[in-house]
């Protein structure tokens, strides 16, 4: 069968930027939060900085600092 579409999960197409920004989350930072602590297991370290780097320009991703929100990658 199919799932009719009134059931399906409504997702907001955004044509701002021609640039896709990864799905993000806005968190501030907590004394001894990290990058992987926030972003979690779901995608490889290397992929994750670079992407945290990517939404957070100016910003090493070692380099957070507690009591300031950051954009962190979110991964399907």
């Amino acid at each position: 069968g199919t799932i009719p579409i009134q059931d399906l999960p409504v997702y907001e197409a955004s044509a701002k930027t021609a640039v896709q920004e990864p799905a993000y989350k806005s968190v501030k930072v907590k004394p001894g939060d990290t990058v992987m602590s926030i972003v979690g297991p779901a995608g490889s370290p290397d992929d994750i900085v670079k992407d945290f780097e990517a939404l957070n320009p100016n910003v090493k991703a070692n380099a957070i600092q507690a009591g300031t929100a950051y954009k962190f990658p979110v991964y399907p």
